[in-house]
């Protein structure tokens, strides 16, 4: 399971159409508040963030996920503005294991989706 924490349409589309061809499952959570929630029940193998969603407090997530033994194994992946410097470095101090400007993001999304996919039964 995938959980995108993305409430920009023309980005959720873009994981949308990536998630597609890969095969994979993806869960936008779009609201304030509902994202902690969300990964505890789902338990995914990729949180996707988008790091320029202040209302979604992205680093305050990623901080609670860290703070949970439970959701330590999540594997966190950010997309950000590439000027944003400062936020980039605050995201991977705060545990999110890949932080990547958008140019890049969607182009190796493909590849981070086959990386997480579960082992076959």
């Amino acid at each position: 399971m995938v959980i995108a924490v993305v409430d920009d349409l023309l980005f959720s589309s873009k994981i949308r159409a990536i998630a597609d061809q890969a095969g994979r499952d993806v869960t936008f959570v779009r609201q304030p508040g509902g994202a902690l929630d969300a990964i505890v029940r789902g338990r995914p193998a990729l949180v996707i963030l988008d790091l320029d969603r202040e209302p979604l407090d992205p680093i305050g997530l990623v901080r609670a996920i860290r703070a949970d033994p439970a959701l330590r194994p999540v594997r966190l992946a950010a997309f950000v503005r590439h000027t944003s410097a400062g936020l980039i470095k605050e995201a991977r101090e705060a545990g999110v294991d890949v932080v990547l400007a958008r140019s890049a993001f969607f182009p190796a999304l493909a590849e981070m989706l086959a990386e997480d996919r579960p082992a076959a039964p």
